[in-house]
Formats: C-alpha cells, sequence, structure tokens
C-alpha cells in the first residue's frame, strides 16, 4: 500500500513522490496493518467538476478518493491523475503551490494531520513543516 506525497521542496516549488506505507503488525483477521498516523480533524466532501488555479493547501490534510477524477498538476511540471482508492498527503502550505481540475464529480474525505505530526517521512528539503490547526481550517479542494 502507498500514498502520494504532495510537498513543497525549498524552490518554492511543490513536487509528488510516492511512499509506501509499512504493515508490519499482522492482525488475525484484519490483515497486515500499519503504525498509526496521528490526525485531528475528519471532513466529507462532494465536489463539482471545474478548474483551480494555482493554490496551496490551508493545512496539512489528507485526501483519500471514494470516487470521481481529479488532475493535479504541481508547480515544478508534474501532473497526476487521482480516483477511486487513491490517497494524497497534500503538504504544500508554502510556494507557488499546485493547480487541480476536477475531471469527474466525486466524493472524497479530508483528514487534517495532528499539530504534534513530525514529518520524518518527507524528503529532504521540503518545506512541509508542522502546522498548527486555527480556525481557519477549510476543507478546500486539492
Amino acid at each position: 500500500m502507498f500514498y502520494t506525497l504532495l510537498y513543497t521542496k525549498y524552490d518554492g516549488k511543490s513536487y509528488f513522490k510516492d511512499i509506501g506505507v509499512i504493515t508490519p503488525h499482522a492482525g488475525a483477521f484484519l490483515g497486515k496493518i500499519s503504525d498509526p498516523f496521528s490526525v485531528s480533524r475528519l471532513w466529507f466532501r462532494d465536489f463539482c467538476k471545474g478548474a483551480y488555479d494555482w493554490h496551496t493547501v490551508p493545512q496539512k490534510q489528507w485526501i483519500v478518493y471514494l470516487c470521481g477524477k481529479v488532475c493535479i498538476e504541481t508547480s515544478g511540471g508534474e501532473i497526476r491523475y487521482f480516483g477511486p482508492g487513491h490517497i494524497l498527503y497534500a503538504t504544500d502550505t508554502d510556494g507557488k503551490g499546485h493547480r487541480s481540475t476536477i475531471i469527474e464529480e466525486g466524493r472524497s474525505l479530508i483528514v487534517t494531520a495532528d499539530i504534534e505530526t513530525q514529518d520524518e517521512s518527507l524528503p529532504h528539503g521540503t518545506g512541509a513543516g508542522s502546522l498548527g490547526v486555527g480556525s481557519n481550517v477549510r476543507g478546500d479542494i486539492v
């Protein structure tokens, strides 16, 4: 199992990186399970077709795509498509960010990363440090 990290490098541009989730714990009928990730809030989101120009995320957030299709272009020039079953960890809270095009209406879960979360799994040179979750938290389109 893996998730896609969307992060900002020191150059102020966003990039993607696929990160494997280690599942070291065998859990009888549950199968293999990873160590827990610390999170703080959960939103259910319906999204409609449309295009969203360059933007950053308001806070680090996990996006679990349930249905629909989204195209995301990083400011570093990468393009990826996300649909049912894809998991995106968006941490590009600064820099130029990314732009999104909703190709098919859909649904997703947005889960914000906990304020104490340490980003030890992030690639070297990212600007994706821990962020506090404040009153301006919103479930923006990524």
